[in-house]
């Protein structure tokens, strides 16, 4: 094991060099994901839209055979964290990273990384759902983000804020009732 590793809430270890496929634990990632949220906290009134409950909300408008690729899509945030896209943008080593880890995550819990088109799809919702918060919890509802107009919110989907307990249950559920 290298000295880059970090310790789950199980007390297992995750190596950040020598990825093992064996290390990822379902229960440490959605705790993980449920704590995140989303835009960096950066929220109006402290609404809590977590990784977790995004996660399930993108599965939830994806077609059935894609349902588990959309609720594990941003799984290797419950290791990398959740940064936001105009970071990335600055840190194209990072973005190397978050991709190997990314692909890690979905091979132990999917079986597979999704095809180009799965992730089109994929990509479109989660993009989709990203508008959708906004709408509800930044200040500036996202009106003045430039993929407003190609990634429309979704009309019928209700953002809740769970709260972290809620969110851990239900990306748990939603994965047993998936995999």
């Amino acid at each position: 094991m290298s000295n880059n590793w970090m310790e789950t809430a199980s007390g297992g270890r995750v190596d950040l060099v020598d990825l093992d496929l064996n290390t990822y634990v379902l229960e440490d990632m959605a705790r993980s994901l449920a704590g995140k949220c989303r835009f960096n906290d950066q929220t109006m009134d402290f609404m809590h839209i977590s990784v977790a409950e995004h996660s399930v909300r993108v599965c939830d408008v994806l077609p059935d055979h894609l349902r588990l690729f959309g609720l594990a899509h941003d799984m290797h945030e419950g290791i990398t964290g959740d940064i936001t896209r105009p970071v990335k943008r600055l840190l194209p080593d990072f973005r190397a990273f978050e991709l190997t880890i990314q692909a890690d995550v979905m091979t132990a819990f999917c079986g597979r990384m999704p095809n180009y088109d799965e992730w089109q799809i994929i990509n479109t919702a989660d993009r989709r759902m990203g508008v959708t918060e906004a709408g509800v919890v930044l200040s500036g509802r996202g009106l003045d983000w430039d993929m407003r107009e190609e990634y429309p919110p979704y009309p019928q989907v209700t953002i809740e804020c769970w709260d972290t307990r809620t969110a851990y249950r239900n990306f748990i559920e939603r994965f047993k009732e998936l995999a």
